[in-house]
């Protein structure tokens, strides 16, 4: 199993437009996978726990992942859905600090673990993996500052709205062209 998952995750058009993975040249997808240990997950596992101290990030090969952050209070939101071929937890492991939310599978989940130290060791050998992570980083802030200007602009139901409709824009099924 281990080794044909491989070999699809260096197929052309594997991943969805915008994924880490998709950034990535054949080589350096190549190279990323070497450098961590590949995990299968069952439904409703957290690979990431808001406040850990650890620094592991995540390659999304087969998943479907929830981000949730909860507050002092007692709130929970969910802050984003992570497919496979996106990454998570490469703000910790970039800067050292404890988590930030919670990621949790939302079925049954195959995912490559590359420790921390030897991310950040791979980012830096390698410019264009730098600039992946860096347009994934922004883009999900873009994201985000969307969704804030959005929940302080209009009522629930067209926030929902529009959330739904930037999720199939960017995941759903390719559109077929004349």
């Amino acid at each position: 199993m281990r080794r044909r998952l491989l070999e699809e995750t260096l197929a052309p058009n594997r991943w969805p437009i915008g994924t880490f993975m998709h950034r990535l040249t054949d080589e350096l997808r190549s190279e990323l996978l070497g450098l961590g240990t590949l995990r299968s997950f069952p439904p409703g596992y957290a690979l990431i726990r808001q406040g850990d101290r650890s620094t592991s990030v995540w390659i999304l090969l087969d998943a479907l992942v929830k981000v949730t952050g909860g507050v002092e209070n007692g709130v929970e939101a969910t802050l984003a859905i992570r497919v496979s071929g996106d990454i998570v937890g490469d703000m910790a492991a970039m800067d050292g600090s404890p988590r930030s939310a919670t990621v949790a599978t939302c079925g049954r989940a195959v995912c490559q673990q590359v420790k921390g130290p030897v991310f950040r060791s791979f980012v830096a050998r390698r410019p264009a993996a730098a600039l992946a992570l860096t347009q994934v980083v922004t883009e999900r802030l873009r994201w985000s500052n969307q969704r804030r200007l959005d929940f302080a602009g209009y009522e629930t139901k067209i926030c929902l709205a529009r959330v739904l409709i930037a999720l199939i824009s960017r995941h759903g099924p390719p559109r077929m062209t004349a």
